[in-house]
This record gives C-alpha cells, sequence and structure tokens, in this order.
C-alpha cells in the first residue's frame, strides 16, 4: 500500500515496518514530534532526505530546537555583517531558526538544566526572565525541573 505525500499533514512521513509476523511489510504513518515530546526527552528517527522526499521546512526559536540539534546551532553572518542562525538540516526536516534578543539567556539555561548537579536558583532566574517573550520545551522542561 503506498501512500502519496499530498494526503500527509504537514510533517508527517509513512515509512515501511515489517509486521511482527511473517516477512510482509506495511506502512505506518508518523507524525512530528510536539513540544510536550521533546520536553519529556523523545527524539524522532526521521527518514533519510532522498531525491523524491517531501522536505518539511520549520522555523523555530531557540527554545523550539529539537535538543539533539542544539550542537548543530552556529552563527553565521552575512556580507553585510548581520548575524543569522545556519540552517539545520535532519533527515526530512529543515529548521530554520529564528534569532531573539533572549538567546544568550536560552543558551545558559540549556546549558544549566544540562548538569549533573541543577542550580534551581540559577535556573529560576533565566526562567523568569525568558518565560514572558517565548516559549518551547526548553521552558516547559524548565518549569518541570523547578515545579515538579
Amino acid at each position: 500500500m503506498s501512500i502519496e505525500p499530498k494526503k500527509l499533514q504537514f510533517g508527517w512521513y509513512s515509512v515501511q515496518m515489517p509486521k511482527i509476523t511473517g516477512t510482509e511489510k506495511e506502512t505506518v504513518l508518523c507524525k512530528p514530534l510536539n513540544q510536550s515530546d521533546y520536553m519529556e526527552g523523545w527524539q524522532a528517527v526521521l527518514p533519510s532526505k532522498k531525491p523524491k522526499s517531501t522536505v518539511y521546512n520549520w522555523n523555530v526559536n531557540l527554545a523550539q530546537l529539537p535538543p539533539h540539534l542544539w550542537h548543530r546551532c552556529h552563527m553565521k553572518y552575512n556580507k553585510e555583517g548581520k548575524s543569522y542562525y545556519q540552517r539545520i538540516n535532519d533527515g526530512i526536516y529543515t529548521y530554520n531558526v529564528s534569532k531573539t534578543e533572549h538567546d544568550d539567556d536560552m543558551f545558559k539555561l540549556y546549558d544549566m538544566m544540562n548538569k549533573s548537579i541543577l542550580d534551581k536558583s540559577g535556573i529560576n532566574e533565566l526562567y523568569e526572565s525568558i518565560k514572558p517573550h517565548v516559549s518551547g520545551w526548553l521552558l516547559m522542561r524548565a518549569n518541570k525541573i523547578l515545579y515538579e
């Protein structure tokens, strides 16, 4: 059974998976992870980009960029000297990261939350300064660390 990409919702993709019994394969529809999924630590295994693949472009801020891609987020400069984040490719997804005035604090918050000993007062200070301006898994995870 073949599923046409035009019939899939934005970000969805189909994969051929072997059935548990036998050697037959079945088509499985996969939807993109949401910010709650990223907050809980999930990571999608995306199909590789092929010539006929549909590539999905996501416009996100740092707080919404999947955690496993943060190490690939690098600043570039155009000919006029204006800074921007390099486009990040991940299988059939491409992420365009928008700059905000809170990016430095988001990088600090990300680093603080990934240490073995958590500085909850430092996390709280950054969380409270960023929370009114951006949303995403990063702030959801900070909230979980602070209040659960």
